[in-house]
């Protein structure tokens, strides 16, 4: 398992590099992804299904890849549905706690309140593109769309509304089994403010 891990902060460091200097525009379409319908056809319908696994919380930076927390938190599915959804259930709002810096008064008041909330959400995006992972094509990615989460949190006393927006990234490699998810946060907005996270985002691991 801990090879496998290893293995999937690698995949996810790469992608999240390539995330950083790739635009967000339509352009970046299936449409000039060299896939031909029946490759597409593969790589989508490999991963349909429901998949059961352990969430972990890791951080990247300049310097590397760490896990946040060290012990994963069990039992999180991440759903494949034929419409191209994707859809993780239950998801702790408390986590996103994790993706902020709480060296400012801003960002440590909701951090705070996230923490102390005991609310989930089931994050819900549609595969936005898809391909292989690399030139062997053992791996096959999937990438959704941007999507927005709101909460109702209380601040300082006060209920406030905040959102969250993130993306998902999928891994899967038939060969193995090995199915992997990625939720990345994108921004928090609170207060009409953009808060931009701090590098941690959350992953979770399973066999299928």
């Amino acid at each position: 398992m801990k090879n496998v891990l290893k293995t999937i902060m690698l995949m996810s460091c790469a992608m999240l590099m390539l995330t950083s200097l790739a635009s967000c525009s339509k352009d970046d379409d299936d449409n000039k992804s060299g896939l031909s319908e029946q490759e597409k056809s593969q790589i989508f319908q490999a991963a349909q299904g429901t998949h059961t696994g352990d969430l972990f919380a890791l951080y990247s930076s300049t310097y590397g890849m760490y896990k946040v927390m060290e012990d994963s938190l069990p039992d999180f599915k991440t759903t494949i549905q034929p419409d191209t959804t994707i859809t993780v259930a239950d998801v702790p709002d408390s986590l996103f706690a994790m993706c902020l810096d709480k060296a400012y008064t801003e960002q440590n008041n909701l951090a705070q309140a996230l923490h102390a909330s005991n609310a989930t959400h089931t994050h819900r995006a549609k595969i936005y593109t898809l391909g292989y992972y690399d030139d062997s094509k053992s791996t096959y990615s999937y990438t959704s769309n941007y999507v927005t989460t709101n909460l109702t949190l209380n601040i300082n006393g006060k209920d406030e509304p905040v959102s969250i927006i993130t993306f998902m990234k999928v891994f899967y490699t038939p060969g193995t089994k090995v199915f992997s998810t990625l939720i990345i946060p994108q921004c928090f907005i609170y207060k009409d403010s953009q808060i931009y996270p701090s590098g941690t985002y959350f992953g979770i691991l399973t066999r299928k």
